[in-house]
């Protein structure tokens, strides 16, 4: 991180200071917050307190920054750690204030210099961050067009920014395609459901509900929502989930970037007048002045539900199935509820069993085709927005343990989102039909108390799995595989494998095997075992053999049907309209199968 920015006035002789730390937007400088900088200075004139020092570091975070924004968190911390060893009586407050993506970061700094809790951890670079002794004098953090909830492409976007936001967006995408996945774009990492910023989210929580536990003061958060956003959405700009203690605070005349410009034009004057009202205000001003800006009310956290039980569906498939299979968990556990209150009221002598209250999670992602399946970037979203689930669950239900059913891609989601989210935690998982590569790593996972319990179930007919996982776990190409098919590698306590389910892609879902699977995520015990087949299919095992070199003839024969039929287009014969219409048709047909099969 290049030399950062401050104003140096730790000359006076005995009196404490506050230390106000901006943060400016991705692609910002110091010059775009002048005049932020000038009313955070009016502020403290009409406290009649000494003047602040002003610290904006250096973010670095351009529009073509490929920079980890854990490492620019860990970076400024330390920054701030020289400020507070440097200075010597302390600093009176600390106020983080941050703009759009610096907001984001601000409050990363804020979450981080509080230390690290067991419910949500860091990631690598900040694992094991210890309490600063500076977090307990941070007094507000203000973000201005924040982007809670992330950014996303949506008919809000004015057309030049959908053009030029959804230019960046395949520019992006075909930079970590090249690199295979070892670049990410600063601007992906705050993506809706995003991992950054969904762990930001679920560190917040964690780090409020610890603060509440331990009876501690945690600093005031106001966000300031410009009336005229044109980049980011209203339901992105706010987070009901982790902002449940926001204060809201609208300015008028404001824009996504000009929300920052504070300078003595008339609309300039109000926004002054706004971020001043942020800094000064008490909380019961502010709290008469906050409006929540959505019809939505705030999520009530419901402390009664102990497990949530996610239940995803896969590919070629609108997810129907999820919810029977859910009422299927919930009854069971209604019916063993009875169990344990006819053991309350006999007073049977013995341990009594605690009673499970479920609630299940089965939203859709919509229906997903083999060829969007087959693209990293399009995967990737749908984790994203598994994510997204999670942590609006994890806020309702904060006392809940979660357990996952998962059916084809609906596995790979998870397994991706427990590699890539280390806050993650699922206490039952049961896979069906699974896409996740045989050598996947479940020990490193249970020993580390974020999985307790798995099974998979591996279908003696699994020709899906067979071949078209397989094929890219067989090249290396991907991070796909046929766990489904072949079962995991790893040998583990924790894991265990159904073998072999008869039928093929989803016959672990059906109905004879619905008590199966809800007794197992109820319990965890090794499930019984339903009707198995002694072996697999050998000819689904001889697909699965020579996957590649099956694809390979699939693909060969399809451009050959299409060079034959483009032949008489190419000799520039005009009487072979007829031709023309084949040619058309024959396209159409492989881009209908490959988007709907």
């Amino acid at each position: 991180m290049e030399k950062s920015t401050y104003d140096d006035q730790i000359t006076g002789p005995e009196e404490q200071k506050d230390l106000i730390v901006l943060f400016h937007a991705m692609g910002g400088s110091e010059k775009q917050l002048q005049h932020l900088r000038a009313a955070v200075l009016q502020a403290w004139e009409q406290r009649k307190a000494p003047a602040p020092i002003i610290f904006i570091p250096n973010l670095l975070i351009g529009t073509l920054s490929f920079v980890d924004p854990c490492d620019i968190t860990l970076s400024v911390m330390e920054q701030i750690d020289g400020f507070w060893q440097n200075s010597k009586h302390g600093f009176t407050g600390i106020y983080l204030i941050g703009h759009s993506m610096g907001a984001l970061l601000a409050r990363k700094v804020y979450v981080c210099a509080c230390g690290e809790t067991l419910e949500a951890p860091f990631e690598p670079q900040l694992k094991g961050s210890v309490k600063r002794p500076w977090a307990s004098h941070v007094k507000r953090v203000i973000l201005l067009a924040a982007i809670n909830r992330g950014w996303r492409l949506s008919p809000h976007l004015s057309i030049i920014n959908f053009l030029r936001w959804g230019a960046g967006v395949v520019l992006g995408n075909m930079v970590m395609a090249i690199t295979m996945g070892r670049l990410t774009p600063l601007a992906f990492t705050t993506h809706h459901g995003a991992p950054f910023l969904t762990q930001l989210r679920l560190q917040w929580m964690a780090m409020r509900r610890q603060a509440k536990s331990e009876s501690s003061t945690s600093a005031i958060t106001v966000q300031l929502l410009g009336s005229t956003d044109d980049l980011v959405s209203p339901e992105d700009n706010i987070d009901l989930v982790a902002g449940d203690d926001f204060y809201y605070l609208d300015v008028p005349k404001s824009g996504h970037v000009n929300v920052v410009d504070a300078d003595d034009t008339a609309a300039g004057h109000l926004r002054r007048q706004v971020i001043i009202k942020a800094i000064n205000s008490s909380r019961q001003e502010l709290s008469d002045l906050s409006i929540l800006p959505t019809d939505q009310n705030l999520p009530k956290p419901d402390k009664s539900i102990t497990d949530v039980v996610f239940v995803i569906h896969g590919i070629r498939d609108q997810g129907y199935w999820t919810q029977k299979i859910a009422r299927r968990i919930v009854a069971l556990a209604r019916q063993r509820n009875k169990i344990i209150d006819r053991h309350i009221n006999t007073n049977t002598v013995g341990p009594t069993p605690q009673k499970q209250i479920i609630k299940t999670e089965t939203s859709s992602y919509g229906y997903f085709a083999m060829l969007p399946f087959l693209l990293p970037n399009i995967r990737r979203k749908r984790v994203e927005w598994l994510m997204d689930r999670y942590a609006e669950n994890k806020a309702v239900y904060p006392d809940a343990s979660f357990s996952y059913v998962g059916h084809s891609h609906g596995t790979y989601m998870l397994a991706k989102a427990l590699n890539t989210y280390s806050c993650l935690r699922f206490k039952h998982i049961a896979f069906a039909g699974s896409v996740v590569n045989v050598n996947y790593d479940w020990k490193t996972l249970t020993g580390m108390g974020r999985v307790k319990r798995v099974v998979n179930f591996v279908a003696s007919a699994d020709w899906v799995v067979a071949i078209f996982p397989r094929t890219f776990q067989m090249l290396r190409l991907q991070d796909l595989g046929s766990a489904g098919h072949d079962g995991f590698e790893q040998k583990n306590k924790e894991l265990f494998e159904s073998e072999y389910v008869k039928g093929g892609h989803s016959a672990a879902l059906k109905e004879e095997n619905w008590d199966v699977i809800a007794s197992f995520i109820l319990d965890g015990n090794k499930p019984a075992e339903p009707d198995l087949a002694h072996e697999r299919s050998p000819w689904t095992v001889g697909l699965g053999h020579y996957a590649p070199q099956l694809m390979l003839l699939v693909l060969f024969l399809v451009v050959l049907g299409g060079y034959f039929l483009l032949t008489p287009l190419l000799a520039m014969d005009r009487g072979q309209w007829h031709s023309v219409i084949a040619f058309m048709l024959y396209v159409l047909g492989v881009w209908k199968v490959l988007t709907w099969f």
